[in-house]
């Protein structure tokens, strides 16, 4: 054999280094590419988990939330028309449940819904027509009749209702107490209409007239805020039906506190 097949048909050492150079090359890249995939794809299951882990947190809230409304209408005696007003909410249902568990709690259920009324009513400034039958949906068909009542009494003295809905009010008020035979419900709406009439701009002769129409609660409001005639604090001061409202108009009178 020649020197020239020998030399032909041995292996290039020189070739072979470079190829295999190029293959660790094209190794380490594409090492490099699979951990960065790899690196994606843990990145990506730790953010499936974490939305799982949330949304089975706000499932379990949910559910927690929905439990303890549940709760509040058994052992309460809540009905549905209480959580469609949004008196009956998640907070107050909650915090009534902490309470009822007390080793001194207060079993008396009513005390627990007129609680969340007053927590709702007190802050109202206006009110729509239909949450307005609402509440008296409330009250006239709650378990107890003297928070029923109370209920309705509330609603009569808010002073912003509307002259309608002063009148269905009223109304309600009087079919209510009538049916339960409770006394007095022509003179408590007098006293609110009263209550209603009286303005910044009520003339002397006006708060006169409301005084001796008026109960006690009425002259006790007149006397103590508006500045009254002589003759007015005159008939308070003999004629009052309390001896605050008698006293009050002592001192004005003596302090020349009039017209």
């Amino acid at each position: 054999m020649s020197a020239k097949a020998w030399t032909l048909s041995t292996p290039n050492i020189s070739n072979f280094d470079r190829n295999e150079q190029a293959n660790d090359k094209t190794d380490f890249h594409t090492s490099r590419s699979r951990g960065r995939v790899r690196a994606q794809s843990d990145q990506c299951c730790n953010l499936l988990e974490c939305l799982l882990t949330i949304v089975t947190l706000k499932i379990g809230s949910n559910n927690m939330q929905r439990n303890e409304v549940h709760w509040a209408q058994e052992m309460l005696n809540y009905s549905d028309t209480w959580l469609e007003l949004g008196v009956l909410t998640n907070e107050i249902a909650l915090n009534q449940m902490h309470l009822w568990m007390r080793d001194d709690a207060d079993k008396n259920t009513e005390h627990y819904r007129y609680g969340a009324w007053r927590h709702y009513w007190n802050v109202k400034k206006s009110i729509t027509s239909s949450e307005l039958e609402k509440c008296i949906i409330l009250a006239i068909s709650d378990p107890d009749v003297g928070m029923g009542g109370a209920i309705l009494h509330d609603i009569l003295n808010a002073y912003w209702l509307s002259e309608k809905q002063f009148e269905l009010v009223s109304e309600q008020f009087r079919t209510f107490r009538d049916k339960w035979s409770l006394p007095n419900s022509e003179r408590i709406i007098d006293r609110q209409l009263l209550y209603r009439s009286l303005t910044e701009n009520n003339s002397p002769k006006d708060l006169d007239r409301v005084v001796r129409i008026g109960d006690s609660q009425i002259q006790r409001h007149v006397v103590d805020r508006y500045r009254l005639h002589q003759e007015t604090l005159e008939y308070l001061e003999k004629k009052g039906l309390v001896r605050a409202v008698r006293n009050i108009a002592r001192v004005k009178l003596r302090r020349r506190e009039h017209f």
